[in-house]
């Protein structure tokens, strides 16, 4: 060993020496910081960028410190991750690189090393697994089986019963195509979104100040999985967008059985969690829940799994009262940019959980508003940038709308099941169960009084007060361990055998795992059947869905003309099928998302083809005789699309007739450059 000798005789180790320490960490940190950028060089290269994706969470995870548990350090490190990425952003939409995943990964690899200087933190992940886990990825894979099943293996063809049965679907896709191809957020490149993105005939700026953050992140995993930001063919990118869709529903369902657990604590174990974790889980992924995937409700879903985990972490904090800030941080951030009315949510209780803790907060003030007072401005723009062009999106909340409507007397019950901790002596001592308590109630509130709101207004409820009930759901599901609370834990094992007291240990968990699994409904107990759109009894909501009962009304129509070569070709298209104007114009909306277009063929002119019915079965008059006016009216509707489009259009009909005259009208007016094709019914 090499040594030296001080003036005073002493023998010290060169590597002991505070300066040898620093410089040998001076030294690692560098490398780090070149390996930052040499790695994902290098992944690039070969194509798996995928994994750089999962580096990034790893090395965030491994930096923290709450959650002694695996799943719990992934879970909070995923929604520091979230925060981190809509922030950024921000600044990936204006730098001149885009979403290349080589930068983001360098810039994101380096934050981490930094961050690892700075505070003198190893990285370091806990290896501990519960028995639990395995409920929390269960519930996944079971929200997978039931909601991926109808697609599974088909092509887009086959598949498109069930990939286009609701609109929101194609608006949806609009949004994540458009931050494929413009490389950043829509509200900060408005101009570059021109062709993708329609200005609706109900608001022109609608979709470009849509909450984007959902969209974004799941370009971000695209780009990462495929190692390009080249999105490809639309009908490929389409599927892998309802792919992602899947996977929102999956990690809701993952959510809300780890935030039940979480926020259950220590003081939830046994056959006690087993049982509460069972029922969440059940409920998660295959009850009403899994009916916001085939509606179409990416971005809530979306804005429900951060509900989820970020009332768990609001609720019960981490130790550390730098990454309570830090994960507060990250919620209401994250909650704004992916989706508003859920974040009012967030929002309420960010502030009830700051007031809970303000004591322990106070004694990191400084930190906690040098964190804090940037994260709020962060999480503001998503407001204020629509305010400042002159759009309002709380004006949209009395807008017309379909959803499924949730059960109201289970949602009463779910809210009383949340309250009962409070009415144990414990329960009533715990802060936690306290704060649970006060955010449930402020969550129903809210959505009463926003009820009450739409009734005086409209004379009924609405819309989106439908979806803060859903929002409700999640928040008293996830406080569902309070029925723990109320539940005796049983007289201790009688066995003095270790063995027997294991064997009784397992045999009690199950059986309450497979009573909750009953109550919940995750088997059907008769055939699935969906009669008048409501579910027959002992039969769930997702098996009605993997069942194929629920599925597109022009699916059949767009096949053939996708099997002619016309849907995904970039061409501006109206597509004509039925005699009704409204399934003409969903059908339309469609292909224009999937041909990139909709902002040159605008919704105005799609809006415009519902006012004209009749066009499956019209006949043309005989020569001599007069057209009917309703006929007559909507032919005439359909020149005036042709003539208010900016570029020249291709009409896809299946009337001969109809095909017939604007054929003649295509002719007449050759300076439009209508090109009509028909299709043989």
């Amino acid at each position: 060993m090499a040594t030296l000798i001080d003036p005073g005789g002493t023998l010290k180790d060169k590597r002991g020496t505070p300066e040898n320490q620093r410089m040998r960490w001076a030294a690692w940190y560098g490398a780090a910081l070149v390996a930052a950028w040499i790695v994902p060089l290098a992944v690039n290269a070969v194509k798996l960028d995928w994994l750089l994706l999962i580096g990034i969470w790893v090395g965030t995870a491994s930096l923290l410190e709450a959650g002694r548990i695996l799943m719990d350090r992934l879970f909070i490190a995923a929604v520091v991750l979230a925060g981190y990425l809509v922030t950024m952003g921000m600044l990936y939409s204006v730098w001149p690189w885009g979403l290349d995943p080589v930068p983001i990964a360098g810039v994101a690899f380096s934050t981490l090393v930094v961050i690892s200087a700075a505070t003198g933190r190893r990285p370091r992940l806990p290896r501990k697994v519960v028995p639990t886990d395995s409920l929390i990825l269960g519930s996944a894979l079971l929200s997978w089986i039931y909601l991926y099943g109808p697609i599974s293996g088909k092509s887009f063809i086959k598949s498109l019963p069930f990939t286009a049965a609701r609109e929101d679907f194609f608006n949806h896709y609009t949004i994540y195509d458009a931050i494929h191809r413009i490389g950043g957020y829509p509200f900060i490149k408005q101009d570059a979104t021109h062709p993708f993105m329609s200005p609706t005939a109900m608001e022109p700026k609608a979709l470009r100040y849509y909450p984007s953050g959902m969209h974004f992140l799941d370009a971000i995993l695209d780009i990462f999985l495929r190692s390009t930001t080249d999105p490809g063919s639309s009908i490929g990118e389409y599927h892998r967008f309802v792919v992602y869709s899947v996977l929102n529903s999956v990690l809701l369902a993952a959510a809300v059985v780890w935030a039940a657990r979480w926020i259950g604590g220590p003081g939830l174990a046994g056959w006690r969690r087993g049982f509460v974790c069972s029922v969440v889980a059940g409920l998660a992924a295959v009850g009403q829940l899994s009916t916001l995937f085939w509606q179409g409700f990416n971005a809530q879903t979306a804005g429900l799994i951060l509900v989820a985990v970020g009332i768990a972490v609001m609720v019960r904090p981490p130790r550390r009262v730098q990454e309570q800030v830090i994960l507060i941080a990250s919620v209401v951030i994250s909650a704004t940019f992916v989706y508003d009315l859920t974040a009012l949510m967030i929002l309420g209780t960010a502030g009830l959980s700051v007031l809970a803790y303000r004591r322990r907060l106070l004694r990191h003030w400084r930190f906690t508003l040098a964190v804090g007072i940037p994260a709020i401005a962060v999480a503001l723009v998503p407001y204020v940038a629509p305010m400042l062009d002159g759009f309002s999106a709380s004006n949209k909340f009395l807008a017309w709308g379909t959803s499924v409507r949730f059960s109201r007397t289970l949602s009463v019950t779910f809210v009383l099941l949340a309250l009962c901790a409070v009415a144990t002596r414990n329960g009533r001592r715990s802060p936690v169960w306290r704060l649970v308590s006060a955010t449930v109630v402020f969550c129903a509130a809210l959505t009463v009084g926003m009820g009450y709101y739409a009734y005086t207004k409209l004379g009924v409820t609405n819309y989106y007060y439908e979806k803060l009930v859903e929002g409700v759901w999640v928040v008293t599901l996830v406080s569902f361990g309070s029925v723990g609370m109320v539940l005796k834990p049983g007289p201790a094992l009688l066995s003095a055998d270790k063995r027997g007291q294991w064997i009784t240990k397992i045999g009690v968990t199950g059986l309450a795992v497979a009573t909750a699994a009953v109550m919940a409904g995750v088997i059907p107990l008769t055939s699935v059947r969906f009669p008048n759109w409501v579910p027959k009894q002992d039969v769930s909501w997702a098996s009605v869905w993997k069942d194929g009962d629920i599925s597109s009304g022009f699916s059949d129509p767009i096949a053939k003309a996708a099997k002619a070569g016309l849907v995904g070709d970039d061409k501006a298209t109206i597509v004509l099928f039925s005699n009704s104007g409204h399934d003409n114009r969903s059908a339309s909306m469609f292909v224009a998302a999937l041909n990139h277009d909709r902002g040159l063929i605008t919704d105005v002119g799609i809006d415009m083809i519902a006012g004209s019915d009749g066009l499956a079965t019209m006949k043309l008059p005989k020569p001599g005789q007069k057209m009917a006016d309703k006929n007559a009216a909507s032919l005439a509707n359909l020149e005036n699309i042709v003539r208010q489009s900016t570029v020249p259009l291709r009409i896809v009909v299946w009337n001969r007739d109809v095909a017939d005259y604007m054929k003649g009208f295509a002719t007449d007016h050759p300076n439009y450059g209508l090109n009509v094709v028909w299709l043989k019914n």
